[in-house]
């Protein structure tokens, strides 16, 4: 039975046995939308609240109905987010794949890339974000396997589980 020990952004690492294995959710977008929309929708009330109160119905009228339809795109950014969750695990597909028992990285279609031993996880920066990537790197190759967003949380769970488990992170 799989079961996650980390989560980043929607990107979980999940120990499969002998296998640990990074799978994406594909949550971040969504998030921001359901973020941006539900910041959109308080503030879009609350202005035509004051709009009504200084007499102006017309406006709060068009205000709040921007408001609704933020509030919509929120309700169907929440339902997708918790679609996307419910799914279960086995069915997602890999990223990359840490077979322990044969001591190797093998990338999603399950081709060796590299020994585990030469394999180490970093940080990285992303452009256009404030938060961190983090970097899996082995001779010849590197693949991001997960990327931290202010809205969902950094990579410090999953390079702490990785570190626990004896990788360099």
């Amino acid at each position: 039975m799989a079961r996650v020990i980390a989560e980043c952004a929607g990107t979980e690492l999940v120990e499969d046995g002998a296998r640990l294995v990074f799978v994406d959710r594909s949550v971040q977008g969504a998030a921001i939308a359901a973020f941006v929309s539900g910041l959109l929708t308080v503030i879009a009330t609350l202005n035509s609240v004051v709009q009504l109160a200084q007499g102006n119905a017309e406006a709060a009228l068009v205000i709040l109905l921007v408001g609704a339809l933020a509030g919509l795109v929120l309700w169907f950014s929440l339902r997708a987010i918790r679609r996307k969750r419910a799914r279960p695990v086995e069915e997602l597909p890999p990223l990359l794949v840490l077979d322990r028992s044969q001591g190797v990285l093998c990338d999603s279609s399950g081709r060796a890339l590299a020994p585990l031993s030469d394999l180490t996880f970093a940080p990285q920066m992303q452009l256009g974000s404030s938060s961190s990537a983090l970097v899996c790197r082995w001779p010849g190759g590197e693949m991001v396997v997960a990327r931290g967003s202010p809205f969902l949380g950094s990579i410090d769970d999953l390079r702490t589980a990785l570190a626990s488990l004896g990788f360099r992170a």
